[in-house]
């Protein structure tokens, strides 16, 4: 199905998460639980791992750097998935099944909602001693 992606199992166990899809680790931060989803590491993506809860990559193997950092750390890995950083948004909440391959995707990404202003009535009234009318506002408490 369109919800599970398959890749090779390199780091047993299964976590859920919310997907950071990062593409430099030198101008991207992690925050602590979430789901590492790039296109390959090398030792530059170290400190990424550390605040990971799982790792998803389009490339690599059993040996590969991602592969290893993950078993060292006990973080569930899939990796070989194809597209992954296409077909994986930041924000979605997936299920990262390390010993299957597995990565599902649970949840789309929430989308950012605008503030909406709270409603306001403008009450217009005449004085008597003044042909202009007056206003006055009053913010309604929702």
């Amino acid at each position: 199905t369109d919800t599970l992606l398959h890749g090779l199992s390199v780091s047993a166990g299964e976590v859920e998460g919310i997907v950071n899809v990062v593409h430099d680790p030198a101008t991207s931060t992690l925050k602590s639980g979430e789901i590492l989803v790039c296109e390959f590491t090398d030792p530059g993506w170290t400190p990424l791992f550390i605040n990971a809860k799982g790792l998803v990559m389009e490339v690599g193997g059993e040996m590969s750097h991602g592969a290893i950092t993950a078993r060292e750390m006990s973080l569930p890995a899939v990796v070989g998935v194809i597209n992954a950083v296409k077909k994986l948004k930041t924000g979605m909440k997936v299920r990262v099944n390390g010993a299957k391959g597995t990565v599902e995707i649970l949840e789309q990404p929430k989308e950012e909602q605008t503030p909406v202003a709270p409603p306001v009535v403008v009450i217009a009234s005449k004085s008597p001693k003044s042909p202009k009318p007056k206003e006055e506002t009053i913010d309604l408490l929702v």
